[in-house]
């Protein structure tokens, strides 16, 4: 591991990327933390209680080869993805607005480019 970082040190090219990747991982950790702000705030206290079936808990889902967000009303199955569930169908919406293009930036695989492209 050390080194790894003493030949970045010594390559700038290697240093560039590496510098790359820390920005792109540090804004990821910073949009989730904005997300689940937003949701402690707007859910004001309410949690999803998975063993209540009969809860309505409104979870995000993206298309990612089309980047169509969906909200997928749930009772009993949690999806255990990185965004949080809201408490309903239009703080779902609000969310989407709010962290909608940031979350295709930063979160979600691009299938329309490179290796991610699903084959013909």
């Amino acid at each position: 591991m050390i080194e790894g970082l003493l030949c970045c040190v010594l390559n700038v090219d290697c240093y560039s990327r590496l510098k790359n990747k820390l920005e792109k991982y540090d804004a990821k950790r910073r949009l989730i933390f904005d997300m689940e702000n937003w949701a402690n705030i707007y859910n004001d206290g309410w949690q999803p209680n998975w063993c209540n079936i009969h809860q309505d808990k409104y979870c995000i889902e993206i298309t990612p080869s089309t980047g169509h967000f969906y909200i997928a009303r749930r009772h009993a199955i949690n999806h255990l993805g990185l965004l949080p569930c809201l408490k309903s169908e239009g703080l779902a919406g609000a969310f989407i607005k709010e962290f909608g293009e940031r979350i295709k930036e930063l979160l979600i695989d691009d299938c329309t480019k490179g290796k991610n492209r699903r084959e013909e």
